[in-house]
């Protein structure tokens, strides 16, 4: 936990020091646009950029490695993990309607899915058991 808040605070801190940077460049070209120093600046803002991605780069790996050495032990885990990075997201398809009408509205769909669910179960509390039995 003290090492993911520290790599978080580490990528804040060459973050921010990034987009001080950037602030310094963009004063100096607007006051002297053929100062030596932007060249200096702009190669330290690109090697800031690379650190940034090779922590968040490094970040994503050890994610995965954990969600992938938790598999057995924890497999929602890791799921949820991976779903994190699907690409399709799926929703719910348009329904019909007793009546044959599509429904695309998601209020519709809600209302006509949980009626089907309410006639599919039952409450078992409240089933007649007895009456059931009487035909077997």
């Amino acid at each position: 936990s003290t090492g993911k808040s520290r790599q978080q605070r580490d990528k804040y801190v060459l973050k921010r020091r990034r987009r001080k940077l950037n602030v310094r460049i963009k004063a100096l070209t607007e006051r002297n646009p053929s100062s030596q120093n932007i060249a200096k600046l702009t190669k330290e803002v690109s090697l800031l950029t690379f650190e940034i991605s090779e922590l968040i780069t490094k970040q994503l790996n050890e994610n995965e490695a954990k969600a992938v050495s938790t598999i057995k032990t924890n497999p929602r885990f890791f799921y949820s993990y991976a779903k994190r990075f699907a690409k399709t997201k799926s929703s719910v398809s348009p329904i019909r309607d007793n009546s044959g009408t599509l429904k695309t509205d998601a209020i519709d769909k809600a209302e006509l899915l949980q009626a089907q669910y309410v006639k599919v179960f039952s409450d078992p509390n409240a089933a007649n058991v007895d009456a059931c039995l009487t035909g077997l």
